[in-house]
């Protein structure tokens, strides 16, 4: 009799121990599944701010604070929320942030910067920059500025190709382009398919903002045969959309079209090389469009990332443009920015 209930009572131990286990377990999970908040391009940078000089303050509001480059109108490149280092390792609120900076400073430091993700929730980038000083607190920062924006940037195209990738996306569309050109890409629920040619599509969001006024996110897909390395040149390329433009995209009024703004008095035209997943090549370029053939005023930002197929037979355009009369566009073109660089083979 003791002896059977020996072993009831192991099992019900091995019971509770099994129990503790998966309770333990399913907590991890839910841990690392948090969702990160935070809004468009919020970077959150932890640092002992009041002990640091006014130089090097400026330092930092000069990487996250600048305004963003190919806008119509200055809009600064991120919205930076300061805290101070405890904050961080003791508030949960804080770490729940999709982009934070921590800059430390200890005489027993290496000078380096570090890049993690999803350290508390996801999508996170959690870019550490360590140095002994505060002088190599500086040079940490301007030696790597490019690359803690463009991880941040990575980031903020992760989330949105995550929402757009779920409930917040268009299957319907999403399977078109597959079934017309053999790759995916992420696509926002309320787009419309309105356009389409041979080597061609043209869809697009047309939101209603505060105050009735209008925003309008356009997305073209544009293919045209690989030749040589020269169509990826700045001039080569601007021609080329512009020949695409022309023929696919008019204006209000007859005779009108779209066309890249080349006057570069006006907004500098940007084009740079990209490190695209699953391509032999790919370059970004930047800058504004306007209507041609017309006294309209209508214009805005572009963003195009121009992709070599992972076979090298086709260059693929994927152009984002907006239009936004009277409001801020860095958020708007940010989600086309997102939307072009999610092309999956």
């Amino acid at each position: 009799m003791n002896r059977e209930k020996k072993i009831n009572d192991m099992k019900k131990n091995l019971f509770f121990v099994l129990a503790a286990m998966l309770l333990f377990a399913s907590c991890e999970v839910k841990q690392v599944e948090r969702n990160s908040t935070g809004k468009v391009l919020d970077v959150l940078v932890a640092a002992n701010h009041g002990n640091l000089s006014e130089s090097t303050n400026a330092l930092i509001d000069s990487v996250f604070g600048q305004s963003q480059r190919c806008l119509p109108q200055p809009e600064r490149r991120f919205n930076m929320v300061k805290i101070p280092l405890t904050k961080l390792s003791s508030d949960k609120l804080f770490q729940a942030y999709r982009c934070i900076v921590k800059c430390d400073i200890g005489k027993d430091h290496s000078d380096k910067v570090f890049i993690d993700h999803n350290k508390w929730v996801k999508p996170q980038v959690y870019i550490v920059i360590s140095a002994s000083c505060e002088d190599s607190l500086c040079a940490l920062f301007r030696r790597h500025e490019q690359q803690i924006v463009n991880a941040i940037y990575d980031t903020e195209h992760q989330r949105f190709i995550n929402l757009f990738s779920g409930t917040g996306g268009n299957s319907g569309i999403v399977k078109r382009i597959q079934d017309k050109y053999g790759f995916s890409l992420s696509v926002g629920k309320n787009y419309r398919w309105l356009k389409e040619k041979d080597d061609f599509v043209w869809i697009q969001e047309k939101l209603v903002e505060q105050n009735d006024k209008m925003v309008l996110s356009n997305l073209l897909i544009h293919t045209v045969p690989y030749e040589s390395q020269s169509q990826f040149e700045q001039k080569q390329l601007l021609d080329r959309l512009d020949t695409m433009l022309c023929r696919y995209v008019p204006g209000g009024t007859p005779g009108s079209y779209a066309g890249i703004e080349r006057d570069t008095t006006l907004c500098e035209i940007l084009t740079s090389f990209v490190d695209y997943p699953g391509a032999k090549y790919a370059v970004q370029t930047r800058g504004l469009w306007g209507l041609r053939e017309t006294d309209d005023r209508m214009g805005g930002p572009f963003v195009v990332y121009s992709i070599l197929s992972p076979d090298g037979t086709t260059i693929v355009d994927v152009m984002g443009f907006v239009y936004a009369p009277k409001l801020e566009k860095r958020d708007f073109l940010l989600k086309l920015e997102s939307m072009a660089s999610s092309v999956r083979w």
